[in-house]
């Protein structure tokens, strides 16, 4: 509102605007014949629109924006989470197929031993701490 409307006038716009049917008789016809007149009714009915618009501008649930967030990251979290726990178990258990099934734990432990030696048969070395070698035989404790 840029010009400088009296408050009479003013008063009257805004009569008019809340109570419709008064638009429809003689003294708001010659009242709005005036041009300064019509401007502040237009003006006023502009703001009065606007006042409206924004009373039933829908704004955002942040509340359920919120809850709707936190799901998502809490089921990614989750399906990290048992992610992870089925990674363990299937390494738990190919490691015990392996170890047990397949014989590889024995296969390991069997790879140091490169003959079985019977005994008395004379061919056994005993290796002392400084490197020197002792044939060990059947004669030894005769």
């Amino acid at each position: 509102m840029n010009k400088k409307y009296n408050h009479i006038d003013i008063e009257y716009a805004i009569e008019v605007l809340n109570s419709p049917q008064l638009s429809l008789g003689e003294d708001f016809r010659e009242w709005i014949s005036d041009k300064d007149n019509l401007e502040l009714y237009k003006e006023l009915r502009k703001y009065r629109e606007a006042g409206f618009i924004a009373e039933n501008y829908k704004r955002p649930d942040v509340d359920k924006q919120w809850s709707k967030f936190n799901r998502k990251g809490s089921s990614k979290r989750l399906f990290i989470l048992w992610g992870s726990i089925a990674a363990s178990i299937i390494f738990i258990l190919s490691l015990t197929y392996l170890l047990h099934v397949e014989g590889l734990l024995d296969k390991l432990n069997n790879e140091n031993i490169s003959e079985v030696i019977s005994s008395g048969s004379g061919k056994a070395i005993l290796v002392t701490s400084d490197g020197e070698e002792i044939v060990l035989g059947n004669n030894l404790l005769k």
